[in-house]
């Protein structure tokens, strides 16, 4: 939950990762790309950032993601080419 306004009242949310591994990868970043355009739509305000959880040894660490449109770009490519995939009669 965020400080926002959204079709629920006075806040937002956003979405929330848990990675495993040291860095944050394109595996990571189109998943967590998904939640946000899923989000945005079901929560009818925008989401310009994301929240990635990653042990760090001993430690929690928290990195803050913004939504860019290289992001929303890759992303969009990435459905357009799964929709194509899907309609084949033929497995890609």
């Amino acid at each position: 939950r965020v400080k926002g306004t959204s079709r629920w009242g006075p806040f937002a949310y956003q979405p929330v990762l848990a990675r495993q591994g040291r860095r944050m990868t394109r595996e990571h970043q189109l998943p967590l790309a998904l939640m946000a355009l899923l989000l945005e739509q079901e929560q009818q305000a925008p989401v310009t950032e994301m929240l990635v959880v990653g042990g760090g040894g001993r430690r929690l660490e928290r990195d803050r993601v913004g939504l860019s449109a290289g992001l929303r770009k890759q992303l969009g490519d990435a459905l357009r080419k799964l929709r194509l995939d899907l309609q084949r009669l033929e497995p890609p």
